[in-house]
């Protein structure tokens, strides 16, 4: 990212280069611009496994009205400290700009307790818009009241723009509509895919950077309280030491087609399938995805009452030979989300074949 600022309060040009190293490290470089000439010079050049940010105090209104000049601002980076066991410790680093050397210079260093970082990163997700709040929803969400309500979760998903409530072996899916931003969370308005006079008004609240607190209201115009079924206070799910946290890409959609023994899987890069099973023909829309590092593909298709199936298959890809020829085989197994994560629901595995 290129910016231009003022950054030593004189209103001379200072161009700013922000990025990734190869290292995945943060960086920060700046150069000043002469007045007259083209002899630019570096004034900063910082990198961290981290953040760096630059501190703009507010200026004098004689620096506004072009009297005075300003005061230059300092540049800050915030790494990991090294010598703590708590991971959210950090080692804050200040840089100002020394006039008698040219360049930026370090002045300070302070040790930031973990407890002060998470509060400065609920401050940045409570910044005014939705969009960094909608991205902190992003996954599944456990409701942590009694034992009896223990499998009661909440999916949000901002790329489809979806929210899918779970409870035992039901599902609800959700529109989601518009999202306004609160003073302590986000408002959501939706819409049921299926019975679609039934819309639900979310309101979250951040509690922590792990938990939220929803309420939600039943049809928009009349605001009716659902009797608190769903309100309370989420948790959300997070990755197990066990999983791997390597991911690779999945296109959500692709060309091809496949041959079983219980029938045919056609596939189209408009995200449309077609699967034929003993005489039968059904079509939707389908798409792959990761979750947690696991391919999983989703079919969609519409019920004779007008409402949309979900189905949920868990993708296992393999290549073997048949003679000199190598095929490529999928293998799909029915799973159900939960909050357990994937689970298995014993249907067993269907086999295709792609076919050239």
């Amino acid at each position: 990212r290129l910016l231009i600022k003022d950054l030593l309060g004189n209103r001379s040009n200072c161009i700013i280069i922000e990025g990734l190293n190869d290292s995945g490290e943060q960086t920060l470089t700046a150069f000043l611009l002469p007045s007259s000439g083209y002899d630019i010079k570096k004034i900063a050049e910082l990198k961290v496994d981290g953040t760096i940010v630059i501190s703009e105090t507010d200026r004098s209104q004689a620096y506004q009205l072009g009297i005075a000049s300003g005061t230059a601002y300092t540049i800050s980076t915030f790494g990991r400290d090294l010598e703590s066991s708590n991971l959210l410790d950090q080692i804050e680093i200040k840089y100002a700009y020394n006039s008698v050397s040219g360049v930026y210079e370090r002045i300070g260093t302070a040790r930031i307790a973990g407890s002060q970082v998470e509060q400065r990163q609920i401050r940045e997700l409570l910044d005014g818009t939705a969009g960094k709040f909608e991205q902190f929803l992003n996954g599944l969400w456990y409701y942590t009241g009694s034992t009896a309500d223990s499998k009661r979760y909440i999916y949000f998903d901002p790329v489809k723009r979806e929210i899918i409530f779970y409870e035992d072996n039901t599902q609800e899916i959700y529109k989601w509509q518009n999202s306004s931003p609160t003073r302590y969370g986000i408002y959501i308005s939706s819409q049921n895919l299926s019975v679609t006079t039934l819309r639900r008004l979310i309101d979250i609240s951040l509690e922590s950077r792990n938990s939220i607190t929803i309420r939600i209201f039943e049809d928009v115009q009349l605001k009716i309280g659902i009797t608190g079924h769903w309100d309370g206070t989420y948790q959300k799910v997070t990755q197990t030491a066990g999983e791997s946290t390597e991911t690779k890409p999945v296109n959500a959609w692709v060309s091809a087609r496949y041959e079983g023994t219980n029938g045919s899987l056609i596939f189209d890069s408009n995200g449309n399938f077609e699967k034929t099973s003993q005489g039968k023909s059904l079509k939707g829309n389908y798409s792959f995805f990761l979750q947690n590092g696991i391919e999983l593909l989703e079919l969609r298709y519409p019920e004779t009452n007008g409402s949309i199936n979900r189905e949920v298959y868990k993708v296992v890809r393999r290549q073997v030979s048949k003679g000199s020829i190598p095929q490529q085989i999928m293998e799909l197994t029915k799973v159900r989300l939960s909050v357990k994560g994937i689970e298995n629901i014993n249907e067993g595995t269907i086999q295709y074949t792609l076919m050239k």
